[in-house]
């Protein structure tokens, strides 16, 4: 995913250390491979020698997509799955992403 298919996506502050990240029209591969080169990005922080390891944050993502909403398709069931993936992604010890799609 370039930064230019980045344009309509929205941030939005969940908790001093938590972020959503909308990406309108994004599917599930795209999404995977921005959040590889997330993880990709924070671990090179980590070869660094210059970088203290305690200022390197661990990186855990969760990923909801869906393709085709239904008819009536509740955006709380898109959140509440990506919110169960980060869950699972926080449950390892490295930088981790978990993904879905919801039908």
């Amino acid at each position: 995913m370039s930064t230019s298919e980045l344009v309509d996506a929205v941030m939005l502050p969940m908790s001093a250390d938590r972020s959503a990240l909308l990406l309108p029209g994004c599917d599930r591969a795209a999404a995977v491979a921005l959040g590889r080169q997330l993880i990709a990005a924070t671990e090179a922080l980590v070869a660094e020698p210059s970088a203290p390891e305690q200022t390197v944050p661990k990186l855990s993502i969760g990923s909801a997509t869906v393709a085709v909403p239904p008819k009536n398709f509740s955006a709380l069931a898109l959140i509440e799955s990506a919110r169960r993936c980060l869950h699972a992604a926080q449950s390892s010890r490295n930088n981790s992403m978990k993904s879905i799609e919801v039908y």
